[in-house]
């Protein structure tokens, strides 16, 4: 039996809460909803709170930035060099603008990234505009590997 569907095991107990497993291994566990004949699976490290669109979400620093845009500064730039037929979503149409815009609103330090990176690759703390602009060109490079068409500024906490 995995830990974590262990523990919810022992929360519906707590509780009161209807579940039961449904394999011997006890990794599957069945969580019934209260006065409702419907349930809810726990299996292994998944949750049935993972919807496709959390998912998304959580991968997506600019989806997540939306919706936590009350909480924390960020900003999101598009590369000023994406295919013509993204041309019309540019707003800052080079590097300097960029630098620009993120200083009229953002004090240093700052956190630079790449949208859809993990695990910390092209994540850069900027303490001026050149360590900024630097981070912008290293992230919009098309020939590195790391490469993202979407870049975000953040601030540093």
């Amino acid at each position: 039996m995995q830990v974590n569907v262990e523990a919810v095991k022992k929360a519906c107990e707590k509780l009161g809460i209807k579940s039961e497993f449904k394999d011997e291994n006890k990794n599957i566990l069945a969580v019934f909803l209260a006065g409702k004949n419907k349930f809810v699976y726990f299996v292994h490290s998944s949750t049935p709170f993972n919807t496709e669109d959390v998912v998304r979400i959580c991968r997506d620093k600019d989806y997540t930035r939306l919706i936590l845009r009350d909480l924390v500064k960020t900003l999101s730039f598009l590369d000023p060099n994406v295919d013509e037929k993204y041309a019309e979503y540019i707003k800052e149409k080079s590097l300097e603008e960029m630098v620009e815009k993120i200083e009229s609103q953002i004090l240093y330090p700052l956190i630079v990234k790449r949208n859809s990176g993990e695990q910390g690759q092209n994540v850069f703390l900027s303490k001026n505009s050149a360590e900024t602009k630097n981070a912008l060109g290293k992230i919009f490079n098309k020939e590195d590997k790391l490469y993202d068409h979407i870049a975000l500024a953040q601030e540093y906490f």
